[in-house]
C-alpha cells in the first residue's frame, strides 16, 4: 500500500478571486494528496466529491480546485439550487455511551480480563482494529477496482466466445481476437 498524507486546509488561505452575490469559500475544506500513480497532487473538496484537480505542484492543484469550485458554485447559483453545506471541524470529547446486551457485555469483560487490560482499553483496541481493517479494505478496493473490472470483462469475452463442437465427444474452442487464433481443448 502506498502511504499518503492528507492535509485539510481551509480554502480561505488560498483564495485569489472575489466571489460575487454572497458566495463565500471560507468554510469549505480541501484535501491535497500526492498520487504516485498520477505523479502529481490531487486536490479535492469533500463537500463536492465529484470535483478533482491533478497538478504537478500543490499550489497549482489548489488554484485549479479553487477555479473548479467557483465555477461549480456559480452554476448552482444560476440553476437556483443550493450549494453543498461546508463541513466544520468538530471537537469530540472522546466519550460516548453504548448500550449492549448483557451477554455481550459479560463476554467483553471476560475477554478484557483474559488479555489483562481494562474493559475500556479492550473496546478501544477492538474498535480501532476493526476501523483500520475497514479503511484498508476500502483503499484496496478503490486501488484495484479498475483492474478487477478489466479482468471480469476479459473473462466474460473469453467465456462468451466458447463453442462446443460435438455434444457426444465434447471439444471446446474459442477465438482469441488479439491474435486471430482458435484454441481447442479436447
Amino acid at each position: 500500500m502506498v502511504p499518503y498524507v492528507v492535509h485539510v486546509v481551509p480554502l480561505k488561505k488560498f483564495l485569489h478571486k472575489p466571489y460575487s452575490k454572497g458566495i463565500t469559500m471560507d468554510n469549505y475544506s480541501l484535501q491535497l494528496i500526492w498520487s504516485n500513480e498520477k505523479q502529481g497532487y490531487v486536490a479535492t473538496v469533500p463537500e463536492i466529491p465529484h470535483l478533482k484537480c491533478i497538478s504537478k505542484t500543490a499550489a497549482q492543484a489548489v488554484d485549479e480546485i479553487n477555479t473548479a469550485i467557483t465555477d461549480y458554485l456559480m452554476e448552482k447559483q444560476a440553476e437556483q439550487k443550493p450549494a453543498p453545506i461546508a463541513r466544520c471541524l468538530e471537537e469530540y470529547s472522546g466519550q460516548f455511551r453504548v448500550r449492549l446486551p448483557r451477554a455481550v457485555h459479560a463476554a467483553l469483560v471476560t475477554e478484557a480480563k483474559n488479555e489483562g487490560v481494562s474493559l475500556n482499553t479492550y473496546i478501544i483496541y477492538i474498535l480501532s482494529h476493526r476501523h483500520v481493517q475497514e479503511q484498508t479494505f476500502k483503499q484496496a478496493a478503490a486501488a484495484y477496482r479498475e483492474e478487477i473490472r478489466e479482468t471480469l470483462q476479459f473473462v466474460h469475452e473469453l467465456g462468451s466466445s466458447v463453442t462446443v463442437t460435438s455434444p457426444h465427444k465434447p471439444k471446446f474452442s474459442w477465438r482469441n481476437n488479439s491474435s486471430s487464433t482458435i484454441m481447442q481443448i479436447q
